[in-house]
């Protein structure tokens, strides 16, 4: 009797049928299966980086505004409590508050300040890395 459940050993072929067409099949499956895993993995990667990006530039965007703000609150501060209607740094240069991070800046884009008639317009830019947000204040005193 025939044994039909021979392998292949040193060059013998198998005497099951259909197993020549078979060979190689596991490194092809085991290759695509590898290449979708793959781009899954940097699908979910990108989607993660972009998404860490934008929430930089929201938080950006955000402290930018405060330092327009901060801008704005220090020219008020002058103008009423010390009453001097000079910009607080000088005009068009940016101001750096002697606190919190060197990187957050204001700049005041428009700033006239008149006793008579009594009247306030300022424009301020805050900065902070590549982040500019701009307030403006208008009203007389």
């Amino acid at each position: 009797m025939k044994n039909i459940f021979s392998l292949k050993i040193f060059g013998k072929e198998a005497c099951l049928p259909g197993r020549q067409a078979e060979k190689g099949v596991a490194l092809y499956m085991t290759i695509i299966l590898m290449a979708i895993l793959m781009a899954m993995v940097l699908g979910v990667t990108s989607i993660i980086i972009n998404g860490l990006n934008v929430a930089k530039g929201v938080t950006d965007s955000v402290k930018s505004f405060h330092a327009a703000d901060t801008g704005i609150e220090n020219a008020l501060y002058k103008i009423r409590i010390e009453e001097d209607c000079n910009p607080p740094c000088l005009f068009p240069d940016t101001c750096t508050p002697l606190w919190g991070d060197p990187e957050w800046q204001y700049t005041f884009t428009s700033y006239s300040c008149t006793t008579t008639p009594p009247s306030i317009l300022i424009n301020s830019k805050g900065i902070y890395h590549e982040s500019q947000r701009m307030i403006e204040v208008e009203y007389g005193i």
